[in-house]
Protein backbone atom coordinates (compact mmCIF):
# COMPACT_ATOMS: atom_id res chain seq x y z
CA UNK A 1 0.00 0.00 0.00
CA UNK A 2 2.75 2.61 0.85
CA UNK A 3 3.21 4.79 3.85
CA UNK A 4 0.62 6.34 5.31
CA UNK A 5 1.93 9.89 6.54
CA UNK A 6 -0.30 11.51 9.57
CA UNK A 7 0.02 14.89 11.37
CA UNK A 8 1.48 14.09 14.81
CA UNK A 9 -1.78 16.41 16.08
CA UNK A 10 -4.33 14.12 14.33
CA UNK A 11 -2.55 10.68 15.63
CA UNK A 12 -2.19 11.81 19.61
CA UNK A 13 -5.91 12.94 19.17
CA UNK A 14 -7.32 9.80 17.78
CA UNK A 15 -5.46 8.09 20.37
CA UNK A 16 -6.88 10.18 23.01
CA UNK A 17 -10.36 9.33 21.72
CA UNK A 18 -10.35 6.20 22.00
CA UNK A 19 -9.01 5.57 25.53
CA UNK A 20 -11.23 8.14 26.59
CA UNK A 21 -14.02 5.46 25.79
CA UNK A 22 -14.77 4.29 29.39
CA UNK A 23 -16.10 1.50 28.72
CA UNK A 24 -12.86 -0.16 27.07
CA UNK A 25 -10.42 1.42 28.90
CA UNK A 26 -9.91 2.47 32.22
CA UNK A 27 -7.74 5.56 33.35
CA UNK A 28 -4.74 4.64 36.17
CA UNK A 29 -2.42 6.31 38.66
CA UNK A 30 0.75 6.17 38.66
CA UNK A 31 0.30 3.88 42.19
CA UNK A 32 -2.08 1.81 40.65
CA UNK A 33 0.11 0.82 37.83
CA UNK A 34 2.61 -0.10 40.70
CA UNK A 35 0.50 -2.06 42.30
CA UNK A 36 -1.04 -4.03 39.42
CA UNK A 37 2.67 -4.83 38.04
CA UNK A 38 3.52 -6.29 41.58
CA UNK A 39 0.25 -8.36 41.93
CA UNK A 40 0.99 -9.96 38.30
CA UNK A 41 4.55 -10.53 39.39
CA UNK A 42 3.34 -12.31 42.29
CA UNK A 43 0.57 -14.34 40.53
CA UNK A 44 3.31 -15.16 37.82
CA UNK A 45 5.21 -16.56 39.85
CA UNK A 46 2.95 -18.72 42.20
CA UNK A 47 1.69 -20.36 39.12
CA UNK A 48 4.96 -21.25 37.51
CA UNK A 49 6.19 -22.43 41.05
CA UNK A 50 2.74 -24.47 41.53
CA UNK A 51 2.84 -26.35 38.20
CA UNK A 52 6.55 -26.77 38.49
CA UNK A 53 5.52 -28.84 42.25
CA UNK A 54 3.01 -30.62 40.37
CA UNK A 55 4.88 -31.52 37.13
CA UNK A 56 3.38 -29.59 34.50
CA UNK A 57 5.82 -26.99 34.10
CA UNK A 58 9.84 -27.82 33.46
CA UNK A 59 12.34 -26.06 34.91
CA UNK A 60 13.40 -24.63 31.16
CA UNK A 61 9.68 -23.61 30.67
CA UNK A 62 10.02 -21.88 34.54
CA UNK A 63 12.76 -19.69 33.07
CA UNK A 64 11.52 -18.61 29.75
CA UNK A 65 8.02 -17.87 31.99
CA UNK A 66 9.70 -15.30 34.53
CA UNK A 67 12.28 -14.13 31.95
CA UNK A 68 11.31 -10.65 31.91
CA UNK A 69 9.43 -10.60 35.59
CA UNK A 70 12.11 -8.17 36.47
CA UNK A 71 12.90 -6.56 33.32
CA UNK A 72 10.50 -5.13 31.29
CA UNK A 73 8.54 -2.36 30.07
CA UNK A 74 4.91 -1.19 30.31
CA UNK A 75 3.29 -2.16 26.79
CA UNK A 76 2.30 1.79 25.20
CA UNK A 77 -0.51 2.01 23.19
CA UNK A 78 -0.36 3.84 19.38
CA UNK A 79 -2.91 3.30 16.60
CA UNK A 80 -2.11 2.41 12.38
CA UNK A 81 -4.82 3.99 10.38
CA UNK A 82 -7.31 2.65 8.82
CA UNK A 83 -6.81 4.34 5.52
CA UNK A 84 -9.72 2.37 3.82
CA UNK A 85 -12.65 3.65 6.80
CA UNK A 86 -14.55 6.63 6.36
CA UNK A 87 -13.87 8.71 8.39
CA UNK A 88 -10.31 7.58 8.56
CA UNK A 89 -9.87 5.91 12.66
CA UNK A 90 -6.82 4.02 13.68
CA UNK A 91 -6.31 0.18 14.92
CA UNK A 92 -5.41 0.44 18.58
CA UNK A 93 -2.24 -1.40 19.18
CA UNK A 94 -0.61 -2.06 22.15
CA UNK A 95 3.14 -3.06 21.73
CA UNK A 96 3.79 -5.57 24.33
CA UNK A 97 6.94 -7.12 22.76
CA UNK A 98 8.91 -5.96 25.73
CA UNK A 99 5.94 -7.31 28.63
CA UNK A 100 6.75 -8.92 31.74
CA UNK A 101 3.69 -11.46 30.11
CA UNK A 102 4.88 -11.53 27.00
CA UNK A 103 6.54 -14.81 27.73
CA UNK A 104 3.47 -16.33 28.83
CA UNK A 105 1.67 -15.08 25.77
CA UNK A 106 3.99 -16.70 23.50
CA UNK A 107 4.01 -20.13 25.58
CA UNK A 108 0.12 -19.90 25.59
CA UNK A 109 -0.31 -18.79 22.16
CA UNK A 110 1.39 -21.98 21.10
CA UNK A 111 0.11 -24.47 22.88
CA UNK A 112 -3.42 -22.73 21.35
CA UNK A 113 -2.12 -23.56 18.18
CA UNK A 114 -2.59 -27.23 18.97
CA UNK A 115 -6.21 -27.01 18.48
CA UNK A 116 -6.41 -25.14 15.09
CA UNK A 117 -6.55 -29.12 13.83
CA UNK A 118 -9.87 -29.67 16.23
CA UNK A 119 -11.85 -27.11 13.36
CA UNK A 120 -12.35 -27.38 9.49
CA UNK A 121 -13.15 -23.38 9.37
CA UNK A 122 -9.70 -21.84 10.67
CA UNK A 123 -7.68 -20.77 7.93
CA UNK A 124 -4.14 -20.17 8.36
CA UNK A 125 -3.45 -18.11 5.48
CA UNK A 126 -5.00 -17.49 1.69
CA UNK A 127 -2.41 -20.04 0.34
CA UNK A 128 -3.83 -22.82 2.38
CA UNK A 129 -7.75 -21.90 0.58
CA UNK A 130 -6.09 -22.04 -3.17
CA UNK A 131 -5.11 -25.31 -2.48
CA UNK A 132 -8.79 -26.28 -1.13
CA UNK A 133 -10.53 -24.40 -4.06
CA UNK A 134 -8.23 -26.63 -6.48
CA UNK A 135 -9.75 -30.14 -5.65
CA UNK A 136 -13.05 -28.85 -4.78
CA UNK A 137 -16.19 -28.76 -7.94
CA UNK A 138 -19.02 -26.31 -6.71
CA UNK A 139 -22.62 -25.90 -8.71
CA UNK A 140 -23.64 -23.76 -11.21
CA UNK A 141 -26.04 -22.40 -9.01
CA UNK A 142 -23.47 -21.73 -5.80
CA UNK A 143 -22.69 -17.95 -5.24
CA UNK A 144 -19.79 -16.49 -3.25
CA UNK A 145 -19.62 -14.24 -0.33
CA UNK A 146 -17.24 -12.25 2.41
CA UNK A 147 -17.95 -11.25 5.35
CA UNK A 148 -16.30 -9.22 8.04
CA UNK A 149 -16.67 -8.52 11.71
CA UNK A 150 -16.92 -5.14 13.03
CA UNK A 151 -13.77 -4.75 15.64
CA UNK A 152 -13.99 -8.13 16.73
CA UNK A 153 -10.92 -7.80 18.93
CA UNK A 154 -12.08 -5.60 21.62
CA UNK A 155 -15.62 -7.38 21.37
CA UNK A 156 -14.49 -10.40 22.89
CA UNK A 157 -15.58 -11.06 26.17
CA UNK A 158 -12.77 -11.99 28.49
CA UNK A 159 -14.83 -13.86 30.51
CA UNK A 160 -16.54 -15.51 27.61
CA UNK A 161 -13.25 -16.55 26.13
CA UNK A 162 -12.00 -18.09 29.22
CA UNK A 163 -15.34 -20.23 29.49
CA UNK A 164 -14.96 -21.57 26.20
CA UNK A 165 -11.27 -22.59 26.21
CA UNK A 166 -12.27 -24.14 29.33
CA UNK A 167 -14.61 -26.34 27.49
CA UNK A 168 -12.40 -27.03 25.08
CA UNK A 169 -9.78 -28.43 27.22
CA UNK A 170 -12.39 -30.48 29.02
CA UNK A 171 -13.37 -31.64 25.12
CA UNK A 172 -9.77 -32.66 23.87
CA UNK A 173 -7.71 -33.41 27.19
CA UNK A 174 -5.06 -35.20 24.98
CA UNK A 175 -4.60 -32.56 23.03
CA UNK A 176 -1.82 -30.58 25.64
CA UNK A 177 -0.70 -31.82 28.48
CA UNK A 178 -0.57 -28.95 30.70
CA UNK A 179 -4.06 -27.06 30.47
CA UNK A 180 -4.31 -26.10 33.82
CA UNK A 181 -1.50 -24.06 33.31
CA UNK A 182 -2.02 -23.05 29.97
CA UNK A 183 -5.78 -21.88 31.46
CA UNK A 184 -3.92 -19.64 34.47
CA UNK A 185 -1.45 -18.43 32.64
CA UNK A 186 -4.41 -17.09 29.99
CA UNK A 187 -6.40 -15.44 32.36
CA UNK A 188 -2.97 -13.36 33.91
CA UNK A 189 -2.45 -12.08 30.89
CA UNK A 190 -6.21 -11.31 29.29
CA UNK A 191 -6.78 -10.07 32.22
CA UNK A 192 -3.48 -7.73 32.93
CA UNK A 193 -3.87 -5.67 29.98
CA UNK A 194 -2.09 -2.14 31.36
CA UNK A 195 -0.69 0.47 28.90
CA UNK A 196 0.72 3.84 28.53
CA UNK A 197 0.28 6.74 26.17
CA UNK A 198 2.04 9.63 26.72
CA UNK A 199 2.59 10.33 30.52
CA UNK A 200 -1.04 8.55 31.04
CA UNK A 201 -1.49 4.57 32.14
CA UNK A 202 -4.50 2.76 31.30
CA UNK A 203 -5.72 -0.55 31.62
CA UNK A 204 -8.09 -2.54 29.08
CA UNK A 205 -11.08 -3.62 30.42
CA UNK A 206 -13.28 -4.68 27.69
CA UNK A 207 -11.83 -7.16 24.77
CA UNK A 208 -9.12 -8.77 23.99
CA UNK A 209 -5.59 -6.12 24.05
CA UNK A 210 -4.60 -6.30 20.13
CA UNK A 211 -1.07 -6.65 20.72
CA UNK A 212 -0.28 -9.71 22.82
CA UNK A 213 0.66 -12.90 20.85
CA UNK A 214 -2.21 -14.90 21.79
CA UNK A 215 -4.51 -12.78 20.49
CA UNK A 216 -5.36 -13.90 17.30
CA UNK A 217 -4.80 -17.37 17.77
CA UNK A 218 -7.34 -17.29 21.08
CA UNK A 219 -9.91 -15.24 18.63
CA UNK A 220 -9.48 -17.77 16.08
CA UNK A 221 -10.41 -20.53 18.44
CA UNK A 222 -13.20 -18.57 19.83
CA UNK A 223 -15.02 -17.56 16.63
CA UNK A 224 -14.50 -21.35 15.85
CA UNK A 225 -16.23 -22.67 18.94
CA UNK A 226 -19.13 -19.96 17.97
CA UNK A 227 -19.21 -21.48 14.33
CA UNK A 228 -19.61 -24.80 16.08
CA UNK A 229 -23.07 -23.32 18.29
CA UNK A 230 -23.88 -21.55 14.87
CA UNK A 231 -24.03 -25.08 13.06
CA UNK A 232 -26.56 -26.63 15.92
CA UNK A 233 -28.77 -23.33 15.71
CA UNK A 234 -29.10 -23.72 12.38
CA UNK A 235 -30.09 -27.51 11.62
CA UNK A 236 -32.43 -27.01 14.68
CA UNK A 237 -34.33 -23.81 12.75
CA UNK A 238 -33.53 -25.12 9.45
CA UNK A 239 -31.12 -22.39 8.21
CA UNK A 240 -29.00 -23.22 4.89
CA UNK A 241 -25.41 -23.54 6.55
CA UNK A 242 -22.62 -22.69 3.30
CA UNK A 243 -21.22 -25.42 1.12
CA UNK A 244 -18.22 -23.94 2.39
CA UNK A 245 -16.96 -21.88 4.75
CA UNK A 246 -13.42 -20.43 5.96
CA UNK A 247 -12.42 -17.59 8.31
CA UNK A 248 -9.09 -16.07 9.24
CA UNK A 249 -9.44 -14.33 11.96
CA UNK A 250 -12.24 -11.46 11.77
CA UNK A 251 -12.13 -12.39 7.60
CA UNK A 252 -15.15 -14.87 6.51
CA UNK A 253 -15.14 -16.50 2.74
CA UNK A 254 -17.88 -18.95 1.94
CA UNK A 255 -19.99 -20.50 -0.52
CA UNK A 256 -24.06 -20.86 -0.33
CA UNK A 257 -26.03 -22.79 -2.87
CA UNK A 258 -29.68 -20.10 -3.34
CA UNK A 259 -29.78 -16.45 -3.08
CA UNK A 260 -28.39 -13.96 -1.48
CA UNK A 261 -31.78 -14.01 1.45
CA UNK A 262 -30.14 -17.62 2.57
CA UNK A 263 -26.74 -15.49 3.48
CA UNK A 264 -28.46 -12.88 5.10
CA UNK A 265 -30.24 -15.30 7.49
CA UNK A 266 -27.29 -17.16 8.25
CA UNK A 267 -25.53 -13.80 8.95
CA UNK A 268 -28.69 -12.83 11.15
CA UNK A 269 -28.20 -15.83 13.19
CA UNK A 270 -24.44 -15.37 13.51
CA UNK A 271 -25.34 -11.70 14.75
CA UNK A 272 -27.51 -13.40 17.69
CA UNK A 273 -25.43 -15.64 19.12
CA UNK A 274 -23.37 -12.82 21.41
CA UNK A 275 -24.29 -9.44 22.12
CA UNK A 276 -20.71 -7.62 21.05
CA UNK A 277 -19.83 -10.28 18.07
CA UNK A 278 -21.71 -9.09 14.73
CA UNK A 279 -21.29 -9.17 11.32
CA UNK A 280 -21.09 -5.78 9.89
CA UNK A 281 -19.79 -5.69 6.25
CA UNK A 282 -21.09 -8.22 3.52
CA UNK A 283 -20.44 -9.08 -0.63
CA UNK A 284 -22.10 -11.46 -2.27
CA UNK A 285 -22.18 -12.60 -5.90
CA UNK A 286 -20.23 -14.41 -9.10
CA UNK A 287 -16.76 -12.87 -7.90
CA UNK A 288 -15.46 -11.80 -4.64
CA UNK A 289 -11.82 -9.86 -2.96
CA UNK A 290 -10.99 -12.11 -0.32
CA UNK A 291 -7.61 -11.38 1.48
CA UNK A 292 -5.24 -11.27 -1.48
CA UNK A 293 -7.44 -13.23 -3.70
CA UNK A 294 -10.00 -11.91 -6.40
CA UNK A 295 -11.78 -15.17 -6.20
CA UNK A 296 -14.67 -15.93 -9.57
CA UNK A 297 -16.75 -17.89 -11.92
CA UNK A 298 -14.24 -18.05 -14.73
CA UNK A 299 -14.94 -19.32 -18.75
CA UNK A 300 -14.20 -23.09 -17.48
CA UNK A 301 -16.77 -22.31 -14.32
CA UNK A 302 -19.78 -24.18 -16.34
CA UNK A 303 -17.90 -26.69 -17.57
CA UNK A 304 -15.98 -28.15 -15.04
CA UNK A 305 -17.65 -26.22 -11.27
CA UNK A 306 -14.40 -24.98 -10.85
CA UNK A 307 -13.90 -21.74 -9.46
CA UNK A 308 -10.66 -19.27 -11.11
CA UNK A 309 -8.39 -17.29 -8.63
CA UNK A 310 -6.15 -14.38 -9.33
CA UNK A 311 -4.16 -11.85 -7.45
CA UNK A 312 -5.82 -9.05 -5.56
CA UNK A 313 -4.72 -5.61 -5.37
CA UNK A 314 -6.37 -2.82 -3.75
CA UNK A 315 -7.22 0.39 -6.14
CA UNK A 316 -5.61 2.33 -3.25
CA UNK A 317 -1.98 0.68 -3.81
CA UNK A 318 0.36 2.63 -4.01
CA UNK A 319 3.52 -0.36 -4.56
CA UNK A 320 6.05 1.43 -2.53
CA UNK A 321 8.51 -1.27 -3.18
CA UNK A 322 12.05 -1.42 -1.53
CA UNK A 323 14.20 0.32 -4.21
CA UNK A 324 16.94 -1.25 -6.01
CA UNK A 325 18.97 1.30 -4.96
CA UNK A 326 18.74 0.88 -0.97
CA UNK A 327 21.10 -0.47 1.27
CA UNK A 328 19.50 -3.71 1.98
CA UNK A 329 22.14 -6.87 0.91
CA UNK A 330 21.86 -7.59 -3.09
CA UNK A 331 20.39 -11.04 -2.11
CA UNK A 332 17.49 -9.86 0.20
CA UNK A 333 16.29 -7.28 -2.51
CA UNK A 334 16.41 -10.18 -5.20
CA UNK A 335 14.84 -12.97 -2.60
CA UNK A 336 11.76 -10.71 -2.37
CA UNK A 337 11.17 -9.85 -5.87
CA UNK A 338 11.29 -13.62 -6.51
CA UNK A 339 9.11 -14.41 -3.56
CA UNK A 340 6.92 -11.69 -5.36
CA UNK A 341 6.84 -13.55 -8.63
CA UNK A 342 6.70 -16.89 -6.75
CA UNK A 343 3.11 -15.75 -4.68
CA UNK A 344 2.04 -14.75 -7.98
CA UNK A 345 2.38 -18.74 -9.28
CA UNK A 346 0.75 -19.74 -6.42
CA UNK A 347 -2.01 -17.71 -6.85
CA UNK A 348 -3.39 -17.14 -10.24
CA UNK A 349 -5.30 -20.42 -11.63
CA UNK A 350 -5.06 -19.03 -15.38
CA UNK A 351 -1.28 -18.24 -16.83
CA UNK A 352 -2.93 -15.40 -18.79
CA UNK A 353 -4.04 -13.95 -15.66
CA UNK A 354 -0.25 -14.60 -13.84
CA UNK A 355 1.46 -13.01 -17.34
CA UNK A 356 -0.37 -9.74 -17.00
CA UNK A 357 0.36 -8.94 -13.27
CA UNK A 358 3.60 -10.11 -13.98
CA UNK A 359 4.23 -7.08 -16.40
CA UNK A 360 2.71 -4.96 -14.13
CA UNK A 361 5.24 -5.83 -11.71
CA UNK A 362 8.18 -5.22 -14.00
CA UNK A 363 7.17 -1.55 -15.01
CA UNK A 364 6.42 -1.04 -11.41
CA UNK A 365 10.50 -2.50 -10.58
CA UNK A 366 11.17 -0.36 -13.06
CA UNK A 367 9.52 2.97 -11.49
CA UNK A 368 11.50 1.86 -8.14
CA UNK A 369 14.48 2.08 -9.94
CA UNK A 370 15.84 -1.28 -10.83
CA UNK A 371 17.56 -1.92 -14.22
CA UNK A 372 16.11 -3.60 -16.96
CA UNK A 373 18.79 -5.82 -17.58
CA UNK A 374 18.68 -6.92 -13.75
CA UNK A 375 14.78 -7.84 -13.98
CA UNK A 376 14.70 -9.81 -16.93
CA UNK A 377 17.66 -12.20 -15.54
CA UNK A 378 15.43 -12.26 -12.34
CA UNK A 379 11.68 -12.52 -13.88
CA UNK A 380 13.57 -15.40 -16.29
CA UNK A 381 13.81 -17.45 -13.02
CA UNK A 382 10.17 -18.02 -12.41
CA UNK A 383 7.42 -19.61 -14.99
CA UNK A 384 4.51 -20.97 -14.68
CA UNK A 385 4.91 -23.98 -15.50
CA UNK A 386 6.68 -24.27 -12.37
CA UNK A 387 3.31 -23.86 -11.00
CA UNK A 388 2.52 -27.35 -9.36
CA UNK A 389 5.70 -27.52 -8.19
CA UNK A 390 5.53 -24.58 -6.21
CA UNK A 391 2.23 -25.30 -4.79
CA UNK A 392 3.97 -28.71 -3.36
CA UNK A 393 6.62 -26.46 -1.66
CA UNK A 394 6.43 -24.77 1.74
CA UNK A 395 6.81 -21.32 0.61
CA UNK A 396 8.78 -19.84 3.78
CA UNK A 397 10.40 -17.30 1.09
CA UNK A 398 7.19 -15.52 0.47
CA UNK A 399 5.18 -13.79 2.30
CA UNK A 400 1.46 -14.23 1.73
CA UNK A 401 -1.77 -12.41 3.56
CA UNK A 402 -2.06 -13.67 7.12
CA UNK A 403 -3.77 -11.10 8.48
CA UNK A 404 -2.56 -7.60 10.11
CA UNK A 405 0.67 -8.11 12.09
CA UNK A 406 -0.15 -7.51 15.71
CA UNK A 407 2.82 -8.15 17.73
CA UNK A 408 6.98 -7.28 17.68
CA UNK A 409 7.99 -9.71 19.86
CA UNK A 410 11.73 -10.07 19.10
CA UNK A 411 11.97 -13.21 16.93
CA UNK A 412 14.72 -14.50 19.10
CA UNK A 413 12.69 -14.80 22.33
CA UNK A 414 10.11 -16.65 20.29
CA UNK A 415 12.71 -19.21 19.06
CA UNK A 416 14.00 -19.32 22.43
CA UNK A 417 10.27 -19.94 23.79
CA UNK A 418 9.20 -22.60 20.74
CA UNK A 419 12.71 -24.75 21.47
CA UNK A 420 11.64 -25.05 25.24
CA UNK A 421 8.44 -25.72 24.41
CA UNK A 422 9.92 -28.25 22.17
CA UNK A 423 11.76 -29.99 24.38
CA UNK A 424 9.32 -30.21 26.64
CA UNK A 425 6.76 -31.76 24.45
CA UNK A 426 9.15 -34.84 23.34
CA UNK A 427 8.63 -37.14 26.41
CA UNK A 428 4.87 -36.40 25.81
CA UNK A 429 5.15 -37.54 22.82
CA UNK A 430 6.91 -40.60 23.19
CA UNK A 431 4.73 -41.55 26.00
CA UNK A 432 1.34 -41.39 23.60
CA UNK A 433 3.20 -43.23 20.71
Amino acid sequence: MGTADADKKDVISECTRQLEDIKTYLELTEDMVKNIIMEVQNKLKRIVESHMYKGNCTKKEADFLLSKIYIFDIPHFYIIWKILKNPIVGRPIVAGYNWLLTPASIFVGYYLKEFYSKFKNILTDSLSLVKLLAEMKFDKDSFLFTVDFKNLYSNISVKDALELMRRLFFKYQNVIPNAHLILELMELVLSSAIMKFQKKFFKQILGIVMGTNLAPILANIYMAMLEEELMIICINKNVKWPILFKRFIDDGFGIMNGNKKGVQLWIKEFNNLRENIFIDKMSFGNHVAYMDLYIFKGNKFYETGKLSIKVYQKPENRYMYIPYKSAHPRHTIKNYVLGELKRYVRINTEELNFLKIKNNFFLRMRNRGFMKKVLVRWFSEVRYSHRAKLLDVNPEDTCYFQGTRETLVDSTLIKIGEGIIGEALVPNTRGAA
